[in-house]
């Protein structure tokens, strides 16, 4: 009797531990690969003095993340202004979380994969702010 529950506790742990093994592969460092879109953003003490008057205090955020060999590479911009592209300074992945540093605003972009690895929930955080940003993957 205690060897078939000591056997059913080890089958139940081999199959957790699978799972958490293909998890982990589906939201592995390529899953962070994509152009990624906000909505509109609210940057409610904080507004742009480049052409977004149009939309008041929103701007649509834009991030695209590629990859070369094993090596991560980022870049964000709002579509909504006139302003280059800002390219990451520095790149980590932990998991299914990333972190984008661009010095050139000292900010940092923090943000977490949904299951589904289509979606990143997180915050830029610049100027003293935090500004709560989703992003979907749109290509």
């Amino acid at each position: 009797m205690n060897s078939s529950k000591t056997l059913t506790f080890f089958l139940m742990l081999a199959c957790f531990n699978f799972y958490l093994s293909i998890y982990a592969q589906e939201c592995s460092k390529e899953k962070f690969v994509g152009t990624w879109k906000s909505g509109d953003v609210t940057f409610t003490s904080y507004k742009p003095t480049l052409d977004a008057s149009s939309k008041n205090n929103y701007l649509t955020i834009a991030f695209v993340i590629s990859q070369s060999n094993d090596t991560l590479s980022a870049k964000m911009k709002s579509p909504d202004t006139n302003v280059l592209w800002l390219d990451a300074t520095r790149i980590q992945v932990s998991g299914n979380e990333i972190k984008l540093y661009f010095d050139q605003i000292t900010g940092v972009y923090v943000g977490k994969l949904n299951e589904s690895c289509n979606q990143l929930d997180g915050s830029l955080n610049f100027l003293g702010r935090m500004i709560p940003i989703s992003l979907q993957k749109v290509e």
